[in-house]
């Protein structure tokens, strides 16, 4: 009887009978706001992929070259709410936001995201999961240089990261543990970073890392993972 309930524990666990998560790097998107900045930035005529029952949308905003103290009050898709994930906020308001919405309707869509003061630029960064819990596994920040933590993930799961940059030049960025997806400038010296990866087996306490060629003293490093259904 134990080996029967062992295999009952593997099956619901994202073993054998559970179809893995697929996931999909559908928007790499940069706003040099510049001006007086705004409070609400808006992302619009953004893919998203495939419209079916399951999709998750999962979207990393960041933002830089703000005011101090700021963070974000909400994001919406499509004018639906989205749920906030995990945020960063490092100095200079170097902000990384990741937020998920079960969106069933639409494949290009616009994107908004609201802060508590103005900002100047903002990247977005959008995932379309499939066959994923709505329900995040594990998250986790990090302002440091590298930035790096560690990050639960069950069997047949998928991460997601995203990183900002403000140093003495515009930095690029290096994974390890996750591929990356985009790797550009937002505005001035302020740069971005999205990675992800699918996982087959289950991973307790897997490091993320990312390392930046210009760190500077403001940044920030947003982590999220997801499980299959």
């Amino acid at each position: 009887m134990a080996n029967f309930y062992g295999s009952l524990t593997g099956f619901f666990a994202g073993g054998v009978g559970v179809t893995p998560v697929s996931i999909s790097n559908t928007v790499n998107n940069y706003r040099d706001i510049g001006g007086s900045g705004e409070t609400t930035v808006t992302h619009s005529s953004m893919s998203v992929g495939s419209a079916t029952s399951d999709r998750l949308i999962v979207a990393a905003f960041c933002i830089s070259g703000g005011q101090a103290n700021s963070s974000s009050s909400g994001a919406t898709v499509d004018g639906n709410a989205m749920t906030k994930i995990v945020e960063t906020v490092g100095g200079d308001a170097n902000i990384t936001s990741i937020y998920s919405y079960n969106l069933t309707s639409g494949t290009s869509v616009a994107f908004t995201v609201s802060y508590s003061l103005a900002v100047y630029g903002s990247s977005l960064n959008v995932w379309a999961l499939y066959d994923a819990n709505h329900t995040m596994t594990d998250s986790f920040s990090s302002t440091a240089e590298p930035g790096t933590g560690t990050l639960d993930i069950e069997a047949g799961g998928a991460a997601v990261a995203v990183a900002v940059t403000s140093g003495v030049d515009v930095s690029t960025h290096a994974w390890t543990g996750l591929t990356e997806d985009a790797d550009a400038q937002i505005r001035g010296l302020i740069s971005s970073s999205a990675a992800s990866k699918t996982f087959a087996s289950e991973e307790t306490d897997y490091t993320v890392t990312v390392a930046r060629t210009y760190p500077g003293s403001d940044r920030s490093m947003s982590v999220a993972s997801f499980g299959p259904a």
